[in-house]
């Protein structure tokens, strides 16, 4: 989805125009136990996130190319504070938009896909050798 926001940034942006939205932040943090056996985009339960998460990357849609999408590394996902089986990494996003919600609230417009949403969640499934290193 990003790709044709970027090339509707490069065809037709002017100089100092806006651009909708101006940025995102990808979100990643363990689940555990209601995960699945295969990546997939589902509603993952809160009760299911092991902690609280980590922004895995900030993407400013002004600068961003497709190239920089291809591959995002993360060295660090979160550390549990709840006990059980890692299963798997949840990732979502956070859009935020080039205005504040008024005159008296200059906080940024926003829309985000985290759990309790009606969005979906990505979910990586890991190997079982691989969640007792989380």
């Amino acid at each position: 989805m990003l790709d044709s926001v970027i090339i509707a940034r490069d065809r037709f942006l002017k100089p100092n125009g806006l651009i909708f939205p101006k940025a995102a932040t990808i979100y990643a943090t363990p689940c555990w136990e209601e995960a699945y056996k295969k990546p997939l985009t589902e509603k993952i339960p809160p009760k299911c996130l092991i902690s609280e998460p980590e922004v895995a990357t900030w993407i400013d849609l002004r600068e961003v190319t497709s190239d920089d999408l291809n591959e995002i590394k993360l060295r660090h996902v979160a550390m549990s504070n709840k006990v059980g089986t890692y299963e798997g990494i949840c990732l979502w996003f956070t859009c935020t938009f080039p205005f504040s919600k008024g005159p008296s609230n200059t906080e940024p417009v926003s829309l985000s896909t985290e759990p309790e949403t009606h969005w979906k969640q990505t979910l990586i499934v890991l190997p079982n050798s691989m969640s007792d290193m989380l």
